[in-house]
């Protein structure tokens, strides 16, 4: 006899509002809809858990730069993902930067510190690109960029 698996998703209707400020709402569902420590979270609870959502998947990326930097042979490969690692770092300082804000409700350091994560996803997928070179990184970036996108909708909520 089979059994019936029930889902239990965190509906909270702050998703609602943060999703369709992101321009990928169903991705965006997908990751804030699974927790249910968010089901009637107010905002800056969200922002500081999502920070934390943030900071594992840009560091996860970070080290396969790293990676990828370390055992690449070709020059031009090593230095465009030389440039990655750097911005990467720079992202996660902000990510950092971004959890304290968001808790103290520092609103103009935190709108500033939040656009840096997504763009730094765009800007290394840009310069493989303009290298021109395959990104071995396509994927880690459109979702580092797209998790980026969420942390800025979840702040301009935050902070109107």
């Amino acid at each position: 006899m089979g059994s019936a698996r029930l889902s239990v998703e965190a509906k909270n209707p702050l998703i609602d509002k943060i999703c369709g400020r992101t321009g990928n709402g169903s991705f965006c569902e997908s990751v804030l809809s699974v927790d249910p420590r968010l089901e009637g979270a107010d905002l800056k609870s969200i922002a500081v858990y999502f920070t934390g959502t943030e900071t594992v998947n840009f560091t996860d990326t970070f080290q396969a730069v790293n990676s990828l930097r370390d055992n690449a042979t070709d020059p031009k490969m090593k230095q465009v993902l030389t440039y990655c690692s750097q911005i990467y770092k720079v992202a996660l300082d902000s990510i950092d930067a971004s959890t304290r804000f968001a808790m103290s409700l520092n609103c103009t350091a935190l709108i500033d510190e939040v656009q840096n994560p997504p763009e730094v996803a765009n800007t290394c997928e840009y310069e493989f690109k303009v290298t021109p070179l395959p990104s071995p990184l396509t994927q880690r970036n459109q979702i580092c960029e797209a998790l980026g996108n969420i942390m800025v909708a979840i702040a301009h909520l935050l902070c109107p």
